[in-house]
């Protein structure tokens, strides 16, 4: 075995002369194994956040390419990399006999392969789309297969060990983890210069009025607030695609699957994407430690239910399960716009005019996007219509929520561009002296909290 291991070449070779035919069909291999890996082998509560990461922006390489991956977790733990190739079949990188200890610390980064570690990771035919998953785990996993691993360079895992390692293994875990994976290309070392790919803009706006269960109360003009702001993004806003999700179709399968794969899939880094939400809002009792106001923000999708605590954890989208949707949209521009009514939007609660600022002047995901731009993950921004514990509320005319409606205003009356801060500071402007005047003694603040650089051209 010479020193430097190059991974993918070496066993791509066993491959290399395969025809058309077997192409295709290591193509389909490939598609299946990439879902066990994105769909099954996944957290859908995860306790904390991980990021896996190479070392090119586009994820693109040729034949021959070097590849550099990087992870790094929110919590320390034990890294386990897995690498499925175009062709479908699947190494585990790490732990290696290079890396025989598969601790990793705390918000440092992990490099594969580590400088001096005596092998490189090389790009071989056959090429394709190819996807790396990390999983880290507070306790280790246990199994020959991680022993063997601590002595090759890389470890061939067959379907059923896969399935043994990664759902089996995790379902079975008594500590927490999480995990993250990301798609790259490779591509053939004669293969011509892919065309010049124009910058996609892509939505997805959610508009809930009506819920199924009877025990939380109906609104009145959420679905039409999604359409208008739908209309606004193809209409003012030069969107390639936009996708609505209202009332029954809101469902949390639908949204979670329009946005960790639809969205995931129509666009590549680099891209533009829009995530809009007008419906209920909520909060409920942090039970991972990680809020500092002691509570977890939830969003209300059409068929949730509130019978008990674990119903609503269940069927609801908190921010932390939200915060992982958003980590499959890593590499674009993510913006979310969240109109979202606290407690019904109704006014049961709402900020005293005047009243001092508290600590739990937190917002929908502000934890959340703090933590993935620990990670590395940058690029995202929101735009919410109030703080955590503020009411979101509706026009008395009845035809929008009032930050939808002042969004839509100003766009479509601008004659110039539109970022995403001239939108705050417009209803920064605007949306309190209206609120205060119209519903006594309470108050609004949109808030924006901004991580795209060059800002967000809303409106072009």
């Amino acid at each position: 075995m010479p020193a430097k291991h190059c991974v993918w070449l070496l066993i791509a070779a066993v491959f290399s002369g395969a025809s058309t035919r077997r192409a295709a069909a290591q193509g389909d291999a490939y598609i299946q194994k990439r879902a066990l890996y994105v769909e099954e082998a996944v957290n859908r509560t995860p306790d904390f956040q991980v990021r896996v990461n190479v070392d090119r922006a586009d994820r693109i390489y040729s034949v021959d390419d070097l590849v550099t991956v990087t992870v790094r977790s929110r919590e320390s733990g034990y890294l386990y990399l897995v690498y499925v190739q175009a062709n479908g079949e699947t190494v585990l990188l790490f732990p290696n006999k290079h890396h025989e200890d598969n601790q990793i610390p705390a918000l440092q980064d992990i490099v594969v392969p580590a400088d001096g570690s005596g092998f490189q990771l090389r790009v071989g035919e056959p090429t394709g789309k190819e996807l790396l998953k990390a999983i880290v785990t507070t306790r280790p996993l246990t199994g020959a297969v991680f022993q063997d691993a601590r002595t090759k360079s890389f470890t061939p895992v067959d379907t059923n060990t896969e399935r043994e390692l990664l759902i089996g293994g995790t379902a079975n875990l008594t500590g927490a983890w999480a995990e993250h994976h990301v798609e790259i290309t490779t591509r053939s070392e004669n293969a011509p210069a892919a065309a010049p790919r124009a910058k996609r803009r892509v939505a997805l706006c959610v508009g809930v009025s009506e819920y199924n269960d009877n025990r939380i109360r109906d609104l009145t003009l959420c679905d039409g607030d999604a359409t208008a702001f739908a209309e606004m993004l193809r209409s003012q806003c030069g969107f390639d695609d936009v996708q609505m999700l209202t009332n029954e179709k809101a469902t949390r399968k639908a949204i979670e699957t329009a946005v960790r794969t639809t969205l995931a899939e129509q666009t590549r880094p680099h891209d533009d994407v829009v995530i809009y939400w007008s419906g209920h809002g909520s909060r409920i009792a942090d039970d991972d430690g990680d809020e500092s106001d002691s509570r977890d923000e939830v969003l209300i999708p059409h068929d949730a239910e509130i019978g008990s605590t674990d119903k609503i954890r269940q069927t609801t989208i908190s921010d932390d399960v939200f915060g992982r949707w958003i980590q499959e949209l890593d590499g674009r521009r993510v913006v979310m716009i969240l109109d979202t009514c606290h407690a019904g939007g109704g006014g049961r609660t709402g900020q005293k005019k005047g009243a001092p600022t508290q600590k739990d002047d937190t917002v929908f995901l502000d934890h959340q996007l703090a933590g993935v731009k620990e990670l590395g993950q940058h690029g995202t921004a929101l735009l919410a219509s109030s703080l955590a514990r503020q009411v979101s509320y509706k026009r008395k005319q009845g035809d929008l929520s009032v930050m939808t409606h002042f969004i839509v205003d100003y766009v479509r009356k601008s004659p110039d561009p539109v970022t995403l801060s001239n939108l705050h500071v417009h209803l920064a402007k605007h949306v309190p002296p209206y609120v205060e005047s119209r519903f006594e003694g309470v108050s609004r603040s949109p808030v924006l909290i901004n991580d795209i650089r060059p800002d967000f051209l809303l409106k072009p």
